[in-house]
């Protein structure tokens, strides 16, 4: 992003709606991608592993492999 604007600073200091001020800040902390279901989904296709939240806790059995 930061090669993408340019000025990283001048950026931010935009006028910002709250709700995407948020936003940002939330994928900022959890290292997940902000995009649509489209452009994440083939950020994962490329990238051979899950982005998106996924449920917690332990796999079922149809989910382990052997």
């Amino acid at each position: 992003m930061i090669d993408y604007m340019g000025d990283w600073e001048r950026y931010l200091a935009l006028d910002v709606e709250d709700a995407q001020r948020q936003r940002l800040r939330l994928h900022g902390r959890t290292g997940r991608p902000l995009g649509d279901t489209q452009f994440v989904e083939g950020l994962e296709q490329r990238l051979s592993r899950f982005l998106r939240k996924r449920k917690a806790g332990p796999k079922g059995t149809q989910d382990r492999k052997n």
